[in-house]
This record gives C-alpha cells, sequence and structure tokens, in this order.
C-alpha cells in the first residue's frame, strides 16, 4: 500500500493546534469555506468573548473583498486569513494607518526568505508584489475603536495559469514563481511570527520598517493616478514620507496622499 500524501492546502485540527501553540494567536475561529475572512471578523468583533489576537482562516474564500469594490480571486492553494488584533496596542491614533504598511513589509520580507531570487515590492498602500505581478492583498479594517482586522490573501500554492484571462498577467504565486508547493500552515506560522514581531515594533514606536519599505516601493519614479471619491490626481511618485503617506509630484507641487486608491500606474 502506497502511504497517504498529505493535502498541503488543508488544515487539520493538529495544523490548527499547532497554529495556536507556536504563535500569539489566541483563538481559531476555522471554516473550510467562508465568503469572507473579513466579514467573519467583523461579525466575531461584535462579541464580547471574542479576545483577540484571534485568528479567522479557511481553505476556500468565495467573497473575498479588496479596498473599494475589488474582489480577491482566490483558489485551493491560496492562503486567506484575517486577524482581529486590539487596537489599544497602538497607544499613539497615528500608529493605526501604519498598520497596513508594516503588515506589507512583514509579507515581502517574509517571501523574500522563500523565493530569495525573486524581486518583492510594495504597491503602497496594501499590495505585494513578486516581480511585475501581485502575489499579496491586504485589508485592513476597524469596525470599533477598539478592534482592528488585518485580511491578508497570500497566493501560495494556486497557479494563475488557470485564471481569469483579465488576472493571469496581473497576477502571481509563489509555486508560479518557484515551482515548489508548500503546506500552509508552514507558511501561516511563519507569517504570524512575523506579523508579531512587526506590530510589536510599531506599537513601541519603532518605525525604522518605512525607511525599508521605501526601498521597496513599487511606484517610485511612475507616473501615477490617484483617486479619492470624485477626484484624480496624476503626478510623478516620490516614494511616501516618515509617517506613510505616499508623495506626489504634480504640475504645481507635492502632494501628501493618506487614503485613496492608485487606478492606474
Amino acid at each position: 500500500m502506497g502511504s497517504l500524501v498529505p493535502d498541503l492546502n488543508s488544515f487539520s485540527a493538529l495544523c490548527l493546534n499547532q497554529i495556536q501553540r507556536e504563535t500569539f494567536i489566541n483563538d481559531v475561529d476555522f471554516h473550510q469555506e467562508i465568503e469572507s475572512t473579513n466579514t467573519q471578523a467583523a461579525l466575531l468583533c461584535k462579541q464580547k468573548s471574542t479576545e483577540p489576537p484571534t485568528l479567522i482562516l479557511t481553505e476556500r474564500q468565495t467573497k473575498g473583498r479588496g479596498r473599494g469594490r475589488n474582489q480577491w480571486w482566490a483558489q485551493a492553494g491560496c492562503l486567506t486569513f484575517s486577524v482581529i488584533v486590539d487596537a489599544s496596542n497602538f497607544t499613539r491614533p497615528e500608529h493605526l494607518p501604519l498598520i497596513s504598511l508594516s503588515t506589507g513589509w512583514a509579507i515581502a520580507d517574509l517571501l523574500e526568505d522563500y523565493s530569495p531570487t525573486q524581486v518583492v515590492q510594495l504597491k503602497w498602500p496594501n499590495d505585494v508584489y513578486m516581480g511585475t505581478r501581485k502575489i499579496c492583498g491586504i485589508l485592513t479594517e476597524m469596525p470599533s475603536p477598539d478592534r482592528v482586522i488585518v485580511g491578508i490573501g497570500l497566493n501560495v500554492n494556486n497557479s494563475f495559469h488557470t485564471a481569469p484571462d483579465q488576472l493571469k498577467e496581473r497576477a502571481t504565486s509563489l509555486f508560479d514563481q518557484v515551482g515548489d508547493e508548500y503546506p500552509l500552515t508552514t507558511i501561516l506560522i511563519d507569517l504570524l511570527k512575523q506579523l508579531e514581531q512587526t506590530w510589536t515594533r510599531l506599537a513601541h514606536n519603532d518605525l525604522s520598517f518605512i525607511e525599508r519599505w521605501s526601498h521597496r516601493c513599487l511606484l517610485t519614479g511612475r507616473t501615477i493616478t490617484h483617486e479619492m471619491g470624485d477626484q484624480q490626481t496624476i503626478g510623478l511618485c516620490q516614494g511616501i514620507d516618515k509617517s506613510g503617506a505616499l508623495l506626489l509630484r504634480t504640475e504645481h507641487k507635492v502632494e501628501r496622499l493618506i487614503g485613496g486608491t492608485i487606478v492606474a500606474f
């Protein structure tokens, strides 16, 4: 009889126990299939029994959300999860907008460990790119003053050779880039450890990651189009400043952008 080959893309009870045992996660809310881990996290935030940090994890997300109207296309092998964080850990209000940036930097740093020959860059404010294609999206939400939800969709073992045509040239995965498959449990544990370190430094006002983030900025030197509500601004990106705002040189001045979406670059 042949030996059983473990499913690298599934989470057994042993895997869930390992995640909770080896990381800072207090509780795991696991679903084999769910519409959106961020939506589930928002529901849990309304329950007084929820004690952060709580991990919402799924093997298949059917209606993943991105910024604005964007949706996240996910199939087997995509690591999709959300973490509920206690906002009071970040004692300075100016730290809260930096959670998304620090999360992206932590993910990029980890991906470089797994694929040292690949160039990993960050697209302000919440996307991670490997080469010229998006490999990870981040959605940070604050459903209440005392809770922050960080949602992450990381393409690991899912291949974009079978993706919709409009995505094939814009997205990628670790498998597509490296050619190897990885146990999602291992990737998740490594990433949660990286996030704990990064968020702890941010909570202690260590903003050294911002300079390193700047070195990975995908948009620096590019002409980009920024959209905020009905207003569009076109200019030359000059990176980010010490507070994480995107710097955009327009015809008349350098503008600091702290919200909105990059719609062309």
